[in-house]
C-alpha cells in the first residue's frame, strides 16, 4: 500500500490516464496511422508544463558574456598599465608587488607567518623567489608580471569562450528538439 499522500495521487493520475487511453482506444485497430487515438486522448492529458521563468535558458550566455567582458576590461587596464608605465606616466609596478607580497607573506597566522602554517617549505621557496624577483630589474619584472597577468587573463577567457561554445552547442540542441516536438505535436 501506498502511504505518502502525493504518491497516492500520483497513482489516481496515472490510473486516470490510463482509463483515459483505453477509452480513447478501446482496440487495437484505433492505433493506426491517422492520429484518432492522439486527438481522443490529448484533452485527458491536461495543459502542458511551462517553466517558472522563460528567460532562465538566457542566463548562461549573460553569465558567461559578462565574464568575458570583465576579463575583457582586465586585460586591457594590464596593458594600458603596461603602456603608461613605458611611457613613464607611472612608476613601475613589479617592485610595488614585491613589497606587498614580502608583507602579505610575513603577517601573522597561527604563531607564525602565514606561509609557514600552510607549508614551512613554501617559505624558503617563497623567500628564495622574492629575492630572485627583487635582485632583477624593475623593467624585468614588470614584464614578467605583465606576461603572467596577460596568460592568466587569456586563459580564463579561453574558457569562457570554450563553456559558452558548449552552451550554445547543447541550447540549439534542445531548441531543435523542442520545435520536433511541437511540430510533431501539431501535425497529428
Amino acid at each position: 500500500m501506498v502511504q505518502c499522500a502525493m504518491c497516492r495521487q500520483r497513482i489516481e493520475r496515472w490510473q486516470a490516464l490510463s482509463r483515459a487511453m483505453h477509452e480513447a482506444a478501446p482496440s487495437a485497430e484505433a492505433f493506426s496511422g491517422d492520429g484518432v487515438f492522439w486527438v481522443r486522448l490529448t484533452p485527458h492529458l491536461g495543459p502542458p508544463r511551462r517553466s517558472s521563468w522563460s528567460l532562465i535558458s538566457l542566463l548562461p550566455p549573460f553569465i558567461f558574456v559578462s565574464l568575458g567582458t570583465v576579463i575583457d576590461l582586465l586585460i586591457g587596464a594590464v596593458v594600458l598599465m603596461r603602456l603608461l608605465v613605458r611611457m613613464g606616466a607611472i612608476p613601475p609596478v613589479g617592485p610595488v608587488v614585491c613589497t606587498q607580497l614580502r608583507s602579505f607573506l610575513s603577517r601573522s597566522a597561527a604563531g607564525g607567518t602565514l606561509i609557514e602554517w600552510i607549508d614551512p617549505v613554501a617559505h624558503q621557496v617563497a623567500t628564495h623567489f622574492l629575492d630572485a624577483w627583487a635582485a632583477m630589474s624593475p623593467t624585468l619584472q614588470d614584464a614578467l608580471l605583465y606576461v603572467l597577468l596577460i596568460a592568466c587573463l587569456g586563459v580564463a577567457l579561453v574558457g569562457i569562450v570554450t563553456l559558452y561554445g558548449w552552451w550554445a552547442a547543447c541550447w540549439t540542441r534542445q531548441v531543435r528538439t523542442e520545435r520536433s516536438k511541437r511540430t510533431w505535436n501539431t501535425a497529428s
